[in-house]
């Protein structure tokens, strides 16, 4: 069965790395994230800036251990908040449905991050 993966990607802290050290170190910090983004994901899926230090990516035919693999292996190299839906885990699902609870569990994610590192 063909499934489609949509994982919402978000940099911690960049807010803080750009008031003390300014933007052009946020910028870096942008472009590394990007670069491991590439590193780690399958070369054939669609890795997307949505705006910010928010990106989005789509896979095609992935499990969750799939993704929670290469999750893993991205969190070892920086520290980001994610969240991810997988289109066969719903009996029926549009693609704007999906991102938006893939959104919804980034969210979540990062709102743990702040909630311990207070």
């Amino acid at each position: 069965m063909f499934c489609t993966s949509l994982l919402s990607e978000n940099l911690n802290t960049l807010k803080k790395v750009n008031d003390l050290y300014g933007h052009d170190v946020g910028d870096r910090m942008i472009f590394r994230f990007a670069s491991i983004l590439k590193k780690v994901l399958p070369h054939e899926c669609l890795i997307c800036r949505w705006g910010g230090d928010e990106f989005a990516v789509m896979l095609n035919n992935v499990t969750h251990e799939h993704i929670n693999r290469y999750l893993k292996e991205i969190e070892a190299q920086i520290s980001y908040a994610t969240g991810y839906a997988i289109s066969s885990d719903y009996k029926e699902i549009t693609s704007d449905e999906l991102f938006r609870k893939a959104d919804e569990n980034m969210y979540l994610m990062k709102q743990e991050f702040y909630r311990k590192n207070k």
